[in-house]
């Protein structure tokens, strides 16, 4: 038995995101997704303001973060369109991902 490989690349850098220090103050929530084979992690502000969908891209084994509207089965039209792909480097992905939440927060504070 196996977990499918886009929610595993998901799972670690949600996990890495959870055990790094800037990210203690960020006030967020992480709820699961599915759109085809890509299948991971949405973090969302509080009020639904902006969301990142985290997975593998279809189209690759890529990290995969798409940014935009929040949207309950899928992804967004409009984050699908905002895709930011980091090859296999986990540690940019989450320095990446702590940066952008840190300033939607700002935006929204």
């Amino acid at each position: 038995m196996f977990k499918v490989d886009s929610l595993v690349t998901s799972e670690n850098i949600i996990n890495m995101l959870l055990n790094d220090e800037r990210s203690k103050d960020i006030d967020a929530y992480i709820e699961a997704y599915q759109n085809g084979r890509e299948q991971g992690h949405i973090i969302m502000s509080f009020g639904n303001k902006f969301a990142y969908y985290i997975c593998e891209g279809r189209r690759s084994d890529s990290i995969t973060i798409y940014k935009g509207d929040y949207s309950m089965q899928s992804i967004s039209e409009d984050a699908y369109n905002h895709s930011n792909n980091f090859g296999r480097n986990f540690d940019k992905a989450v320095s990446w991902l702590i940066e952008e939440l840190k300033e939607e927060e700002n935006k929204n504070n």
